[in-house]
């Protein structure tokens, strides 16, 4: 793993904001953390003394079997996405649907190939249960250049070195390697409790996690 060096003045900086936003999302947090203690049955029912001395008490899981069913019912359909269009018009249409059919074909791919690690039903299980979920896109951007073929190591010189034929020959070879890698992005789920996003001064939004 990498070490990267951070300044006393940045660290201090985001020690600031990470309290900050603990603050700002305190309540937040509380109401999540309290649905959790239900679901889990971490909370202790009051029960008069008068029916401790005549009864058992008996822990019945109420309130996770309802959020269970609630998340069942609500994700029976597969996920679908929705981008509208950045304009009117049959142009600016055609643009969110292709939009749209990527983005579910992408999360059709990284959902088959890392089925380990269901992060779609994680998410979708933190958005009911907690109120919101999230989904943090990692991007590799040098996944397609890894071992990717080259003059040197195809044809043993310099790319310089190289004919006409031999450079559409290699420009194939490396078309033929990038369809066959492995998609360069995945998806990892995030604790909501730990997500504390904010709006910049400029209209962009950042978030501390």
């Amino acid at each position: 793993m990498a070490k990267v060096n951070v300044s006393d003045d940045k660290l201090a900086q985001a020690r600031a904001l990470k309290a900050e936003a603990e603050h700002i999302y305190s309540e937040r947090n509380d109401k999540i953390t309290t649905t959790r203690e239900w679901r889990y049955g971490e909370v202790d029912p009051d029960i008069p003394k008068a029916y401790e001395k005549t009864a058992k008490a008996i822990k019945v899981p109420l309130a996770g079997d309802v959020i269970d069913r609630t998340v069942a019912i609500m994700t029976e359909a597969a996920w679908h996405a929705k981008v509208t269009p950045y304009a009117p018009g049959p142009e600016a249409q055609r643009n969110s649907s292709l939009r749209e059919k990527w983005s579910e074909a992408l999360l059709h791919t990284i959902e088959q190939r890392d089925l380990r690690r269901p992060v779609i039903n994680l998410v979708t299980d933190n958005q009911i249960a907690d109120g919101m979920g999230v989904i943090k896109v990692i991007h590799d951007a040098t996944a397609w250049r890894k071992q990717l073929p080259t003059a040197r190591s195809i044809f043993g010189k310099g790319h310089d070195a190289t004919t006409d034929e031999e450079r559409a020959h290699l420009t194939k070879r490396q078309d033929e390697h990038v369809r066959r890698s492995k998609l360069p992005i995945s998806l990892a789920e995030i604790e909501p409790l730990n997500f504390y996003p904010f709006r910049g001064p400029d209209g962009s939004t950042d978030c501390v996690i």
